[in-house]
């Protein structure tokens, strides 16, 4: 079963294992205007399932770590499809992985990515039509590194990494997200902020350290509130192997630490919304996907549905005419052409923006739900801004091919790389 992020869930797990099967189902799309990729048309079509049109042969760049299951059936797929992929994997770098940067007088300036195992990957001269930057990962060292060079030699990598963006940053190539709007667009606050701009209903929030900040706002929320770090993060214990993980929590005036403690660290405090359902949108570039949870329906996701995903039912939403136009608004207000989006339905009707994740999870609305997201998500990438949906009678890709694939020898490409926990270990 696929998890939503925030899970960990790896490839070789065992929780990637059940896959349904997909149904055609109706969804709600849209176009993208292909001069300028950040720039909406507001113009709305349902479509039962689609197809895009792929009449040349695409090249698409992939940068992510290895074990990240969406970068690799998105790039089996694509390849599927006829298409070329680069995947690129930067914890691979600086231990397997050489990069080599040419800017000389007189020469056209050039760049090399050579893989010890695999060799070549990328040429900036090469023709890549769109760029995925599914997850970006510091640089990895061997243990046996002296901690004080490892700290130089991160600065160095991590300049030299910044350095290839720009120098792939060329006329013609399609960002999914660009990297320097994607870092801004992940600010809560920021992503509050443009979507009251974009005319979508959200919920008083508070991020402070400030005791007396913090109390007050909780005492104005009825004596309680919900908490969420800034940004995700899960631990792992040493000793027993034990994970904690940072889901949203309801907070009680009695429940704060002292104020010592909380000065310590910022946090987002918000009030506890009554929900209907909740709802899951997945944006590529103008066309969305909606998927409902019935967050309700069981105590461990009434507060936080990831904690309880696997105990609660998902289905296709086709979302309504007036919440997509406020969406496409609020992406292209934010500079994002990819996301996946969370709401809350309360029982009046209205829906309140909970937050974007520029590049979340969405392989599990497929599995759930039958929503051919694979299908979808590598068309977005081999036509990038000139991405039409069209109607057809089933998906060509699915989920569950990747999965049998995968299973059938695809897994031995893990071999030799350099395999990261995103998890930090709690000391003993």
């Amino acid at each position: 079963m696929l998890l939503a992020e925030d899970v960990n869930v790896e490839l070789g797990s065992d929780l990637l294992l059940s896959v349904v099967t997909l149904q055609p189902q109706v969804h709600t799309g849209g176009l993208m205007s292909p001069q300028n990729p950040n720039v909406f048309l507001e113009k709305d079509a349902v479509l039962s399932n689609w197809r895009c049109d792929t009449s040349r042969k695409k090249c698409v760049l992939i940068i992510s770590f290895p074990q990240d299951w969406h970068a690799r059936a998105i790039a089996w797929a694509i390849r599927e499809k006829g298409h070329d992929v680069v995947e690129w994997y930067w914890s691979n770098f600086p231990t397997r992985t050489a990069i080599s940067l040419r800017v000389f007088d007189g020469k056209d300036d050039s760049m090399s990515v050579v893989d010890l195992i695999d060799g070549p990957l990328v040429d900036v001269t090469a023709a890549i039509d769109t760029i995925w930057i599914r997850r970006m990962r510091s640089p990895w060292f061997p243990d046996s590194m002296h901690p004080g060079d490892r700290e130089v030699a991160d600065r160095q990598c991590q300049c030299t990494l910044r350095e290839v963006l720009a120098i792939l940053d060329r006329p013609g190539v399609y960002w999914v997200n660009r990297p320097d709007t994607e870092n801004a667009a992940s600010l809560k606050l920021f992503q509050l902020r443009k979507a009251k701009e974009a005319g979508l209903t959200i919920p008083d929030t508070l991020v402070s350290n400030d005791p007396l900040e913090i109390r007050q706002f909780i005492r104005q929320c009825s004596g309680r509130a919900v908490f969420k770090f800034q940004e995700t993060a899960t631990w792992k214990r040493n000793d027993t192997g034990e994970l904690f993980g940072c889901y949203t929590s309801l907070v009680a005036l009695e429940d704060l630490p002292c104020d010592e403690i909380l000065r310590m660290s910022t946090g987002i405090f918000q009030p506890l919304i009554q929900k209907d359902w909740e709802l899951r949108v997945a944006c590529f570039g103008n066309h969305l996907v909606g998927l409902r949870i019935d967050s309700q329906a069981d105590e461990r996701a009434c507060v936080d549905w990831r904690k309880g995903q696997l105990h609660i039912e998902m289905k296709p939403f086709e979302l309504p005419e007036d919440l997509s136009v406020r969406i496409r608004r609020f992406l292209r207000e934010i500079g994002l052409v990819s996301a996946s989006l969370d709401f809350i339905k309360k029982p009046d009707g209205e829906f309140v923006f909970l937050e974007a994740n520029p590049q979340g999870q969405f392989l599990f609305m497929e599995d759930r739900a039958g929503l051919p997201l694979l299908d979808i998500a590598s068309d977005y990438l081999i036509d990038g801004p000139t991405y039409i949906p069209s109607r057809v009678d089933a998906p060509r890709i699915s989920f569950s091919d990747f999965v049998k694939a995968w299973e059938d020898g695809l897994k031995r490409s893990l071999e030799g790389h350099v395999l990261i926990s995103e998890m930090r270990v709690v000391p003993e």
